[in-house]
């Protein structure tokens, strides 16, 4: 009877266990729980209290870091590399001015560094002051490689140069220093870096910074006096893509340099969560044993999330609602697998601490007129919307869809499809989707001149403009390159992938999943080793931290043995990069991490705060 007993609980105990998991699992594939999920973080620091280290008059008269452009209207490099340094200075919230040369009148005093962007030495016709300058403790950076012409026959030995020889076109670059942080030693080659310079003999009390592929010096700063030059031997620096070098030669040529960053880490995921199809991809199916949708399940996402464990990564994904190219309502709601697919994957994306944001009702981009962009764009088979108010519809369609299943979560990222969007478009994002507050599409510039290219920035309607630095899952030295480049200059790794990357042999170049996972965990595993102080965050915190950055004035008053830093408008957390061959002493109101040779990260807590400073290290 004790015998029955008990297999009777058992049984009625296995029976309830079952029940309850049939019962959780059908209350996870259903929307229930979604209906409660929200995002409470707010991207703007409006409401948030700020502080000031100083009134106006105080702090005006301690900002003296003034950065002197020099640039020829006449020569093609010249406007826009003068207009590549003003960016990046201004991105250190110091004060850049640029002067056609003609408009030079030898008057070199209240600035803290002079930056020549131009070739032709002959049109600075007060040559001689800025060697006095130099002499007398100035700085002087030329950022372009200077034309052999009697001007430079002048000052050439003032440079660290011992002999002049032919002009020269070559190709990579060597860094021999840590100009780009945690880039000393690294090499990138091929075709992408090319510089049109001159093949200088340095004397050997010159410190070289980087080289070519061929090792003739590329970069190098030589003492003058009490002062100091910098040379950047190519043409290069007018692309957006080499500010981090900008930075890093300004760091080294002055003293005791700091200047604030972003401090971002953000991974954006484009087309996801997707319909996934149920199609098969040959290599994929051969490889897998799996349809489309099955691998996307049970390989390339577990994948995705193993480096996003390992290598502390936050993925914000961009979701779209279907494949079509309809651009003329009505437009149809997904249901199916493609709604199953933003419960589940939008699900374990917010479990992972990510985001949600948008990329549109289909990947159409929402551009109406024909025009250089919108043509280029519409011969990889993108069709004209006939009217904002089409794009408008199609909008709240995506919006409408993903609100049934998460109704209290607002989104707040938008990701143009193949990052194109036209002004037209961004109106209609504004009128249908009321929470935007970042437009995120690409950082570089574009040569073909489709995409929305962006600077970091916020629009005068509030928008914050947010770019992706990098993308893809190819380990290389091009993406590579742009990375370390952005870190240096705005403390900031932005990149982003698409899932059916993997399904495309031209975009996979040829390599199974296998690899490219290796690669794509290669990028991410040397951004956790040599970056650890970047901060993983969603699209939406990074746009938080952005405001912070943006919203604060800073000044630094600076002596032999202290920087002050005077902090207007401080709130959350700021951070700032010093390059200094000191060694620091007390600390007030910051706390400082070594992250490179003589280089380290800043975290101001208090509106002043003091680093004071020893011998030399």
């Amino acid at each position: 009877m004790k015998t029955f007993d008990y297999f009777k609980r058992t049984t009625i105990i296995v029976v309830l266990v079952i029940v309850v998991l049939g019962i959780s699992l059908e209350t996870v594939r259903s929307d229930f729980l979604f209906k409660l999920t929200k995002n409470n973080n707010i991207t703007s620091t409006a409401d948030t209290s700020s502080y000031n280290a100083l009134d106006p008059k105080e702090f005006n008269a301690i900002n003296t870091e003034n950065f002197l452009i020099l640039y020829d209207q006449e020569e093609i490099v010249s406007p826009r590399l003068a207009k590549n340094v003003e960016n990046t200075i201004n991105y250190m919230k110091k004060k850049p001015q640029s002067m056609e040369i003609g408009a030079f009148d030898g008057t070199t005093k209240g600035f803290e560094t002079i930056i020549i962007a131009l070739q032709d030495l002959t049109k600075i016709k007060k040559l001689d002051a800025l060697i006095t300058y130099v002499d007398n403790g100035g700085r002087v950076l030329f950022a372009e490689s200077p034309l052999v012409s009697d001007s430079l026959y002048t000052i050439y030995r003032k440079l660290g140069i011992n002999s002049i020889g032919p002009y020269v076109n070559e190709k990579g670059i060597k860094l021999t220093s840590n100009i780009l942080i945690q880039g000393k030693g690294m090499e990138f080659k091929g075709d992408f870096i090319e510089n049109a310079m001159i093949f200088f003999e340095l004397n050997n009390n010159s410190t070289i910074y980087a080289v070519t592929d061929k090792n003739n010096p590329l970069m190098w700063g030589y003492t003058y006096g009490k002062g100091k030059f910098l040379v950047f031997n190519g043409s290069t620096l007018q692309e957006k893509t080499s500010r981090g070098l900008i930075a890093g030669a300004l760091s080294l040529i002055n003293d005791n340099f700091i200047y604030p960053i972003i401090n971002t880490k953000v991974a954006y995921i484009d087309d996801f969560p997707a319909p996934f199809g149920n199609g098969k991809e040959n290599t994929i199916y051969k490889e897998y044993g799996r349809d489309n949708q099955r691998f996307y399940r049970d390989i390339w996402w577990p994948d995705m999330i193993k480096i996003a464990k390992n290598r502390g990564v936050i993925y914000t994904g961009v979701l779209i609602e279907n494949y079509n190219n309809s651009i003329k309502p009505p437009f149809n709601t997904a249901q199916g697998q493609e709604k199953e697919n933003l419960i589940i994957y939008g699900r374990e994306v917010l479990k992972l601490g990510g985001e949600l944001g948008l990329h549109g009702y289909n990947h159409q981009s929402l551009v109406t007129d024909y025009s250089k962009s919108t043509a280029t764009s519409l011969s990889l088979g993108y069709k004209l919307w006939q009217s904002q108010e089409d794009m408008e519809l199609s909008i709240s369609e995506a919006r409408k869809y993903f609100a049934d299943i998460y109704p209290k979560y607002k989104l707040r990222t938008y990701v143009p499809p193949s990052n194109v969007l036209s002004d037209e478009g961004r109106e209609a994002l504004k009128n249908s989707l009321p929470d935007l507050k970042i437009i995120a599409s690409i950082y570089s510039e574009d040569p073909y001149d489709k995409s929305y290219v962006q600077e970091y920035s916020r629009s005068a309607d509030g928008i914050l403009e947010l770019p992706r630095v990098s993308s893809g899952y190819h380990f290389d030295q091009v993406t590579n390159w742009d990375i370390f480049n952005a870190i240096t200059s705005i403390g900031v790794f932005s990149h982003f992938i698409h899932p059916d990357d993997v399904l495309d042999p031209a975009r996979t170049k040829n390599k199974s999943w296998d690899q490219l996972f290796k690669e794509f965990d290669q990028i991410m595993e040397i951004i956790y080793d040599k970056y650890k102080w970047l901060r993983p965050m969603t699209a939406s915190d990074a746009g938080t931290a952005f405001e912070d950055y943006l919203d604060s004035q800073v000044v630094f008053k600076k002596d032999k043995n202290k920087i002050d830093g005077y902090v207007n408008n401080f709130h959350g957390e700021l951070n700032y990069i010093l390059r200094t061959t000191s060694k620091i002493g007390r600390l007030d109101h910051c706390s400082i991490t070594l992250i490179d040779n003589n280089t380290y990260i800043v975290q101001a807590k208090a509106a002043h705060f003091t680093i004071e400073l020893g011998d030399q290290s």
